[in-house]
């Protein structure tokens, strides 16, 4: 049966994301959570055939999301597959005792998993019949190469980043050695790469990785030894060609080379993140904090500002609609995306640009070179063309994606605000749309039938037509948004998206 829906619960973004690639070329639909929280919040409107849920998650644990999954008369009899990077018999006699259907260890075997899936989807729903889960590899296996084959350019796209993730915190690590080195953190992180090296591709970096979790794990640890592992560990996360930062447009890096962009509010990990790619392209970063009083001199002199949206910096200043729409910075809005929409969403529309958890550093730096040409085109005083053609009808949106769907929860969510809404299936119908009925913005899955959303953008500038395009993704490519926006999109959103982000988004366009 095609199109099976699957919830996926994992905190580590490798995992969650590798499993997705396998499970999307395998023909299901999924839907991703980084918590056992997040999952339950989405599970209250969505129905998937199945959860693929990892047992070690912070907070509320995948056993006891299971278990609540399980004694809820509406989600009873959704299929529960248990994920976890120990293959032992208590983790699976804890699976099966809060009612799992299934449970498989990591690294998943990117060739079965779809099978094993629809193994648990199609049977009664007794854990006792489920598939037998694989052995557990043993350490001296740890350099078996998974199978990736036919996975396609996110595989890339993921490796770069959990190198670069790895260096990065190994970094961080080694500097805390003296001083506030958090042992229980590092421990359930190098456990981590063990499973994510392996399922990558990268053996070197599993093995190493193990050899840190001895270390942490030992009642009386030594912290020389510690630390030799890590430098060991982070000399592993860059020696492969993939941790080499892919080179951007030099029409993009060149927008930013040496702006002042000022950071408020920021978690100490994501500043971090956010300097690594700043400096790429020689930008230079200045951290503040939510209490830096509003009129700074230090934030005045920044080209960009990035505000960090958390609970932390609810009350800031800094993050009112008042300060936001008369600020003639380039303004952007950063954090998880439950956090930006659930925020108070005036600041939204006044904002240059969002940038959600799970960024790339190459689409940081897009959506800050984006947000600069839109706040120096105000500046000129420039009107969009839409507005102007456009002055006195309602607003209008062609949605033009295969899926029925996805265009009828975007249809929903746009006239919630007063939105007209065209659809369409085919991007030579979108394209004629966009010709006859002139809609002031469209939003264009890239994978439509006849014409793809990349046809359609290229040849929508080439006639110059005056519309707002908005780009979907099944990929979290950075190849993707490279290419939309050079084609001439507005932005670019990657699936599975949330309606309301794409309305924020689309919104502050119109």
């Amino acid at each position: 049966m095609p199109n099976e829906t699957i919830l996926l619960v994992d905190d580590l973004p490798a995992n969650l994301r590798l499993t997705a690639i396998a499970l999307r070329s395998d023909g299901f639909r999924v839907h991703l959570a980084s918590s056992a929280e997040q999952a339950m919040t989405m599970l209250q409107t969505l129905r998937p055939d199945a959860l693929l849920v990892d047992i070690q998650l912070p907070g509320i644990n995948g056993l006891e999301l299971a278990h609540t999954v399980k004694q809820d008369p509406r989600t009873r009899d959704m299929a529960v597959v248990a994920l976890t990077a120990f293959g032992s018999r208590d983790y699976e006699q804890a699976a099966a005792a809060v009612g799992c259907d299934g449970f498989l260890t990591k690294p998943i075997d990117t060739r079965t998993i779809g099978a094993r899936i629809r193994q648990c989807i199609q049977k009664d729903k007794r854990p006792q019949q489920a598939p037998p889960p694989p052995p557990a590899r043993p350490r001296a296996q740890l350099d078996a190469p998974p199978c990736l084959d036919g996975l396609g350019p996110e595989v890339d796209s993921l490796r770069h980043t959990f190198l670069t993730d790895g260096i990065r915190k190994c970094r961080l690590m080694l500097g805390s050695l003296d001083d506030g080195f958090d042992r229980n953190r590092a421990s359930i992180l190098a456990e981590r790469w063990v499973g994510a090296g392996t399922a990558l591709g990268y053996p070197g970096i599993s093995s190493k990785a193990l050899y840190l979790t001895d270390a942490l794990q030992t009642a009386q640890y030594d912290r020389s030894q510690v630390r030799d592992n890590l430098l060991n560990l982070g000399s592993a996360f860059a020696e492969p060609p993939e941790s080499v930062e892919p080179v951007l447009p030099e029409s993009v890096a060149a927008r930013l080379a040496s702006k002042k962009v000022a950071l408020i509010g920021f978690a100490d990990d994501e500043a971090d993140r956010l300097c690594v790619a700043l400096d790429r392209v020689r930008a230079s970063a200045r951290l503040f904090s939510a209490d830096e009083p509003v009129g700074s001199h230090g934030v005045a002199v920044c080209e960009v500002v990035l505000l960090h949206v958390r609970p932390e910096t609810a009350k800031s200043p800094w993050l009112t609609e008042e300060w936001i729409a008369q600020c003639e910075q380039a303004v952007v809005l950063v954090g998880s995306r439950e956090q930006l929409l659930s925020f108070n969403p005036a600041p939204h529309f006044w904002a240059c640009e969002l940038l959600i958890d799970g960024w790339l550093p190459e689409e940081a730096v897009i959506r800050l070179t984006v947000a600069l040409e839109r706040v120096e085109k105000l500046r000129s005083d420039f009107t969009p063309a839409v507005k102007r053609s456009h002055p006195n009808r309602p607003r209008e949106v062609l949605i033009a994606d295969q899926d029925m769907a996805v265009r009828f929860l975007l249809q929903a969510a746009f006239e919630q605000y007063g939105i007209v809404c065209r659809t369409a299936e085919t991007g030579g119908e979108a394209l004629r749309i966009i010709r006859d009925e002139a809609p002031h913005a469209a939003v264009l899955d890239v994978g439509i039938p006849e014409m793809d959303g990349f046809q359609v953008v290229e040849q929508v500038r080439a006639e110059r037509l005056p519309v707002r395009l908005l780009l979907l993704s099944g990929k979290q490519s950075r190849d993707d948004a490279l290419r939309s926006f050079s084609l001439g999109a507005d932005d670019y959103v990657a699936k599975p998206f949330s309606a309301q982000e794409v309305v924020a988004r689309l919104r502050r366009l119109l």
